[in-house]
């Protein structure tokens, strides 16, 4: 952790953890090896060093509502030693329930970290492969109508966000690594 304003010196947090999301009451989801040395997606409170683990080998980080009850997240659920493959979830905190949410895509294993959840909660983002395009579809997070595209993109997509504005920001393996903003209405992207 390192403070925002005014400077200070780093403080470490967990270890041995990585692409933490911070959820509204300090609280972080984090991936790390499990006991079986498998990774598993975690919730950690840092004020009480509480861990739990959630039934999700992640493929990517998650990406919190901002509400905080809900988490988006590519991955695999893990249940009883089986698994169904990378997919895309919406995690419940308080109860630990997954749902799955149908991307449209013919394999969701190309997702991992181009997810994200538009600023009013009511979507989950998610930029996957579609023949030679990757293309980043909006999904209904409660259910109700099918993915819609919002944009296509001729280079993969590293990482997902989108701004305060609904402004979408992708950035692509191009050389060098390239961060774009795109405007959910369409029209021309933006180097930024």
């Amino acid at each position: 952790s390192v403070p925002v304003f005014g400077g200070g010196d780093e403080q470490l947090v967990a270890e041995d953890s990585r692409s933490p999301a911070a959820l509204p009451d300090g609280s972080l989801l984090v991936t790390r090896l499990n006991a079986e040395r498998k990774h598993r997606l975690f919730h950690f409170w840092p004020d009480t060093g509480r861990w739990q683990e959630l039934p999700i080998d992640p493929a990517g980080a998650a990406h919190v509502v901002a509400d905080g009850r809900e988490a988006a997240i590519a991955g695999t659920f893990v249940s009883d030693g089986q698994s169904d493959g990378v997919h895309l979830y919406v995690l419940e905190l308080g109860s630990g329930r997954t749902r799955r949410l149908p991307t449209g895509f013919e394999d969701d294993s190309s997702i991992s970290n181009g997810v994200t959840v538009t600023r009013d909660g009511q979507s989950v983002l998610a930029v996957g492969r579609a023949g030679n395009l990757y293309r980043i579809v909006a999904i209904p997070r409660n259910g109700g109508t099918a993915p819609r595209t919002v944009l296509s993109l001729t280079m993969a997509v590293n990482y997902l966000d989108v701004g305060p504005d609904g402004r979408i920001y992708a950035d692509q393996w191009i050389n060098p690594l390239s961060l774009w903003r795109f405007s959910p209405d369409g029209g021309h992207a933006e180097e930024v």
